[in-house]
């Protein structure tokens, strides 16, 4: 007996041209063009340099698909022009210069777990008070909300599978700042020693039905400046529209 696989006619392992769902690469690929929305005040223009905003040694938040590019060029753009006081924004485009290594779901999940196991009373503080934060805001579905309402991170079984999701959950609405929390330093710490880039867990799917969202690390080290452009009023509208037309055949609102 003898068995055959054939693959998908023009597949190439680890570059993104799959069906519109998450995709689990462990490899993100040298070449692969990445975009990033910067945004700046009057009073601080620094971000809109893309070589500046490549060699702050950050962590870079990106997208690489057209979907994407509405996204974040539409309702994100839109959120930091209304609640972040942005006055100029632009879309930083960038090149992968090596393959870069990237953790399956799993492993992301036992990052996180392992900074908790270590850090159990830090972690279960900041998970308390990112709980507080989003059922304030009402963030998430109703069934999100009623998980988190429900959800007390003083008995958090790390053995519960469900208890787990919903503790990564909270986790990644921390993520979005990661200098503000002890538990996303630590986590940042760890997983860069192993990995050069991840999925951003807490758009992909979640923010606006985002499909390829990537954290890239050490961005300094590993893109390199393609150009930048301003992003236009207009375009804002238009994609946000797009979008939110998009979203409502799903039966979905458009969030900012």
């Amino acid at each position: 007996m003898e068995l055959y696989h054939h693959g998908v006619k023009g597949q190439k392992w680890g570059v993104r041209h799959g069906p519109p769902y998450p995709i689990e690469d462990r490899v993100l690929r040298a070449g692969t063009k990445l975009n990033s929305v910067a945004m700046s005040t009057r009073e601080n223009t620094s971000n809109m340099s893309p070589e500046n905003y490549r060699k702050k040694g950050t962590w870079m938040y990106t997208y690489n698909n057209d979907y994407d590019q509405k996204v974040y060029k539409g309702p994100f753009s839109k959120y930091l022009v209304m609640y972040r006081g942005a006055q100029y924004l632009d879309e930083h485009k960038y090149e992968v210069v090596k393959d870069l290594r990237m953790p399956t779901k799993e492993e992301r999940v036992n990052e996180f777990l392992e900074v908790y196991n270590k850090n159990k009373k830090v972690v279960t503080k900041e998970l308390a008070d990112m709980r507080q934060m989003l059922i304030l805001y009402k963030v998430g579905s109703e069934a999100e909300q009623k998980e988190f309402a429900n959800f007390n991170p003083k008995k958090f079984d790390i053995n519960d599978k469900d208890q787990q999701r919903i503790a990564y959950a909270m986790f990644n609405h921390m993520m979005e700042n990661v200098q503000r929390y002890k538990t996303t330093q630590l986590y940042k710490k760890n997983i860069e020693k192993k990995f050069d880039a991840m999925v951003d867990d807490n758009n992909q799917g979640v923010y606006n039905d985002a499909k390829d969202p990537i954290i890239v690390f050490r961005a300094e080290q590993v893109l390199k400046t393609i150009g930048s452009q301003p992003i236009t009023s207009d375009e804002i509208i238009k994609n946000t529209e797009e979008i939110r037309e998009k979203l409502a055949k799903k039966g979905l609102n458009v969030k900012l």
